[in-house]
């Protein structure tokens, strides 16, 4: 602008609307930014439980035989996890109140199902998370 000596620049007005939304421009931005990488550690979190869940079932599952139990665990990157194999349930069988297995082939039977159970938890802002991952597996009956 031009003030009554011929001086060149911008009024204090001008600067002052100026800086404002720059401001704001920047805030969002940083907000923006932040969120996104907040989200990225998130999606990382779940990522490697995911990972770990199915490392361990794998595990599980390449297993000739497999025995009841509990193991529990942590890993140094702070993912906490516990597997659990047992006697799959009569419904997880698909056995239902009505059906009866004759007696004699239960004393024969060479196979069983076991139920398998493998959980992740790690901690977030929000509190603890965790991932499961469920599933049965025919093995031979252990004497």
């Amino acid at each position: 602008m031009r003030g009554c000596d011929g001086a060149r620049g911008f009024t204090l007005l001008e600067v002052s609307v100026a800086m404002a939304v720059l401001g704001l421009v920047l805030g969002t931005m940083m907000q923006v930014l932040s969120g996104g990488l907040n989200l990225e550690y998130k999606s990382g979190q779940l990522a490697r439980a995911v990972l770990r869940a199915r490392a361990l079932t794998d595990e599980l599952l390449s297993q000739i035989e497999l025995r009841d139990g509990v193991e529990e665990s942590a890993d140094p990157d702070g993912l906490r996890w516990r597997r659990a194999v047992r006697e799959a349930t009569p419904e997880e069988r698909g056995v239902g109140a009505d059906d009866e297995e004759d007696s004699d082939f239960a004393d024969e039977r060479e196979f069983t199902l076991k139920s398998i159970e493998v959980s992740v938890a790690w901690d977030e802002s929000g509190g603890e998370k965790t991932y499961t991952v469920r599933s049965l597996r025919v093995v031979p009956v252990l004497e």
